[in-house]
């Protein structure tokens, strides 16, 4: 073979190392134009499609006229709402008395702002016992309190939703402060809605404030109401009442009722147990005003259906391999190409050279 020949074969293998080389270059600057590690990318997101709640049933129309309070009386037994019989709404020194119209509906007109006691008056003798006695109610500005009452006749019928109480600390002493905490929870099939749970305190309690979950707390002496609002479905809330005992309280169980009055069904009760023993708490040498009670609503932690929720962080943050990971060995195997296609020339030079000698 003639050193022509010889010299054209090397310039061609040359060339095509070079040509590789180009290439890797390019796909190299191509690569490297604007790479993003993965703390730059956005994360995905995962948004809970919300589930359609059961259909509450048709809440029965308020009568014209309602006023600051109105409501119906229903047989629980039956279901159905009675007619002619007589609500009472009684408080220091004074009384009225509504009769109930065909649908079974009562209301009073304007009650100014006193604290009065609803109950439904039925015979001695007759047929019909009320569920409740006594609910706690005081007028509420531009807003109409809804309460309606239960009746059973042969066996006697719990409401469809009760509140629950409990007393902390379980025994006080005199002059001491106690908690009463009702629970409420929503395990109807339906929202709803005007929840209030009310209290009137018995004598040897007198009322500090009230603090609940939701909503607003209302206080006139001893009355205090947690107005909760609206209550869905699987919901619950709470109502603190905050109360001293009197100095000169005997041992033994204070009773207090508590009330829970929402617009879809009857009212319901239950009785917190306050129980006193021991000496009284010490006097302090000089009184101090007891410290202001919040009754602002709570914030809800979770995340409100329909909205999106950022996905968690699975491990740390990685070079990705088509950033500057892929960047990096683009150019590792550019040179090495290079480096090579050199030591491949100055091989073949070496060769010619010794031919030539």
């Amino acid at each position: 073979m003639s050193r022509l020949e010889e010299r054209s074969r090397q310039v061609m293998r040359g060339g095509m190392v070079a040509l590789v080389a180009s290439l890797l270059l390019c796909l190299v600057a191509s690569l490297s134009g604007s790479p993003q590690p993965v703390a730059a990318q956005p994360r995905p997101t995962l948004t809970p499609t919300p589930s359609a709640p059961p259909a509450a049933p048709p809440a029965p129309a308020s009568p014209d006229g309602c006023g600051s309070l109105c409501g119906q009386v229903i047989d629980l037994e039956s279901g159905a709402n009675l007619s002619g019989q007589t609500v009472r709404l009684a408080g220091s020194g004074w009384s009225e008395d509504r009769t109930t119209d065909t649908y079974g509906w009562y209301s009073f007109g304007l009650l100014g702002s006193e604290v009065g006691m609803l109950s439904l008056v039925v015979p001695e003798d007759g047929d019909l016992h009320s569920v409740t006695s006594g609910i706690a109610v005081a007028p509420i500005h531009a807003w109409s309190i809804v309460v309606n009452l239960g009746v059973y006749r042969q066996q006697p019928v719990d409401p469809p939703l009760s509140p629950t109480a409990s007393v902390q600390p379980s025994w006080i002493r005199p002059g001491g402060r106690v908690t009463v905490t009702v629970q409420v929870r929503n395990d109807l099939g339906f929202d709803i809605s005007g929840v209030m749970v009310t209290t009137l305190l018995p004598e040897g309690l007198a009322l500090v404030g009230v603090v609940g979950s939701q909503g607003e707390g209302r206080q006139i002496g001893g009355y205090g109401a947690g107005v909760l609002g609206n209550l869905p479905v699987g919901a619950e809330a709470t109502v603190h009442f905050i109360a001293e005992v009197g100095r000169d309280v005997p041992a033994g169980t204070i009773q207090v009722p508590v009330s829970l009055i929402y617009r879809e069904h009857a009212a319901a009760q239950t009785v917190a147990q306050v129980r006193v023993g021991g000496a009284p708490v010490p006097a302090v040498a000089s009184p101090t005003t007891p410290p202001a009670i919040s009754s602002s609503a709570s914030t809800p932690t979770s995340a409100p259906v329909g909205t999106p929720q950022t996905l968690p962080t699975t491990g740390p943050t990685l070079l990705p391999v088509t950033g500057y990971g892929l960047t990096a060995v683009g150019i590792g195997a550019a040179f090495g190409a290079i480096a090579w296609t050199a030591r491949r020339l100055r091989h073949r030079r070496g060769r010619d050279s010794e031919e030539e000698v």
